[in-house]
């Protein structure tokens, strides 16, 4: 009888630690959940000191929770701070599962800012591959192109952002660019068009023509005196 007893009180007490040991991680959850939503609202009033102070404490009760790094790192990236962004995107990456073909886009976005443009390249082409449409990852990594003057790469990329998204004003300009160092005059000119027509409040677009023309028209007038001296 008494072995019964003590049997049973074992196993109420095992029961009792599991509920208790429940409890607690469920508590820990919705306090890291609660949390993580005041830091999302704060960092979309601009309060990033203190959006940051709770990201950073949801990491710290469960180093696990994803969404708080990749929010985190945003700020650091809107910031300046790339080297932190770098590191929470990746820290991100290495626990989301399965990965998100955002986190490493952004990343991507970072590694450009710093100049680190094989490590943009490689984390853009990983985004496309998690997510063959996301027409963001085609346009930015058509822009890393641009500035490695790999041209027909970069025209490949923006022709595919504009397909994908044919509103994308900014795949537009980036098709323009690309086909501006492609030397194809008329392509290049109705890319500017189309990218001032999506968005004509953007002054970006109308330099980009702008340019375009002014270089267009320097190209004939050497033409022109080349052919005068002859």
């Amino acid at each position: 009888m008494r072995k019964s007893v003590l049997i049973v009180s074992i196993a109420l007490g095992t029961c009792f630690v599991a509920i208790l040991l429940a409890g607690g991680i469920f508590l820990a959850t919705n306090m890291s959940s609660l949390e993580y939503s005041e830091g999302y609202y704060l960092a979309q009033k601009g309060h990033y000191k203190e959006a940051i102070e709770k990201f950073t404490s949801v990491i710290s009760r469960d180093p696990h929770y994803v969404a708080a790094y990749s929010a985190r790192a945003d700020i650091y990236a809107e910031l300046g701070e790339k080297d932190k962004a770098i590191e929470d995107y990746s820290k991100a990456i290495e626990f989301d599962r399965p990965p998100n073909s955002e986190d490493y886009a952004n990343r991507g976005d970072a590694y450009g800012e710093m100049k680190l443009y094989q490590q943009a390249i490689d984390d853009y082409t990983k985004a496309i591959q998690l997510d063959s449409k996301y027409a963001r990852a085609y346009n930015n990594r058509a822009v890393i192109y641009d500035i490695l003057k790999q041209y027909k790469k970069a025209e490949e990329d923006a022709s595919q952002c504009v397909t994908l998204d044919p509103h994308m004003d900014e795949g537009w300009a980036k098709l323009g660019n690309a086909r501006t160092g492609l030397d194809l005059s008329d392509k290049a000119l109705t890319a500017y068009n189309q990218a001032i027509k999506l968005a004509p409040d953007d002054e970006r677009h109308y330099y980009n023509r702008s340019s375009y023309l002014i270089r267009n028209q320097l190209n004939h007038i050497i033409i022109a005196l080349s052919l005068m001296k002859s």
